[in-house]
């Protein structure tokens, strides 16, 4: 979560669609809780990661790519390190991936005035 800049376990269930408490007896039991796999692969696309990396720690988390295959996939921000991510770009894009084509292009004309507004100051 760190590493994509997911600040919490309900930002991470909103990308993922999956519920918060799920997330939150993956995390407080470990090993002693069998997560369902469909949970566990939603949770691997959101986190750009692998069931078996999830569920065993068998592979290394491969490079950021996108949330999932069949979502939008946005660079990082210049600004961030090197190998991180801010977790609203990724949530922001989890979501533009499930919406219309007709509903992204609204959602991109409201950031383009957004990005046309004076600097705050």
């Amino acid at each position: 979560m760190r590493v994509r800049g997911i600040r919490s376990q309900n930002q991470l269930a909103r990308i993922a669609g999956v519920s918060q408490s799920s997330i939150h007896r993956i995390l407080a039991h470990g090993d002693g809780y069998n997560a369902e796999r469909r949970t566990l692969r939603k949770l691997a696309a959101a986190l750009n990661s692998s069931v078996p990396w999830l569920a065993e720690g068998v592979e290394t988390i491969q490079p950021w790519r996108g949330v999932a295959a069949n979502t939008l996939q946005a660079a990082p921000a210049a600004a961030e390190p090197a190998g991180e991510s801010d977790g609203y770009l990724v949530e922001a894009t989890s979501i533009l991936g499930r919406l219309t084509s007709e509903e992204r292009k609204r959602i991109v004309a409201v950031l383009r005035l957004l990005d046309r507004r004076p600097p705050a100051g």
